[in-house]
Order: structure tokens, then sequence, then C-alpha cells
């Protein structure tokens, strides 16, 4: 999984940014979200729980971004980290039908013209 997806909805949102684009990002490292348990229970020796579940640090914040969580529809694990934060303010998701891997932005890349659709994902 993307874990740079991650530190961007987090860095993002403590920055204040306006708009937030993740692809595949893992939203909660946990052994129920496709995660090892060991990695885990390692992560938690140095990480609090906001650091390891960006649902518990978006619920712990006030912030006005807007985060949009592109997935490949077909694939579970991505399509299930989405989810885990669907119903939080300023979260939208984007699923892609057409894909069944982890390879969003390169899907993009090679199907679309992604200059063009990242100018209108952030407004430019």
């Amino acid at each position: 999984m993307s874990a740079g997806a991650f530190a961007a909805i987090h860095y993002g949102v403590e920055l204040g940014a306006d708009c937030i684009l993740s692809f595949g990002a893992p939203t909660y490292h946990s052994p129920n979200l496709g995660g090892a348990a060991i990695q885990r229970r390692l992560y938690e020796t140095f990480l609090s729980n906001w650091e390891l579940d960006l649902r518990a640090f978006l619920q712990s914040r006030s912030y006005t971004s807007h985060i949009n969580l592109f997935f490949g529809e077909r694939e579970l694990r991505d399509r299930a980290h989405a989810l885990y934060l669907d119903d939080l303010d300023g979260v939208t998701l984007h699923p892609v039908s057409q894909l069944n891997d982890h390879e969003c932005l390169r899907w993009f890349a090679l199907n679309r013209d992604l200059r063009t659709l990242l100018g209108e994902w952030l407004g430019v």
C-alpha cells in the first residue's frame, strides 16, 4: 500500500491544505484492513493511535481540507481503507471501476490526461 498517501493526508490536514489527493492510501494500520499484526505491535511501541489510524486522527482535529480518496473499486484492500473514512466530513471517495489492483495513479497516467485531471482535482 502507498504509505506516502497516509502521510499526505495527515500532513495536509495539519498544514491546512485546501485539497488533498490520495491514491490507494492506507487509512488504518490494522490486521483487519490488510496489515500485519506484528507490524501493528511494532508501530505501537513508538506511535500514538492517531498516528496509526487516520479516522482517529481526523476525528481529533477541526479541519477544512477536502480529502479525495482514489482507489481501484475491485481492489479489496484499497476499497476497505477508503470506506473506513467514507462518513467523515470533507472526505470524498473516487472509486475507479476499471481498476482491480493497487496501481491507481499509474492507471490514471496511462489511461487519462493526468495533467488535466490534476488541474481539475486541485482547482487550478
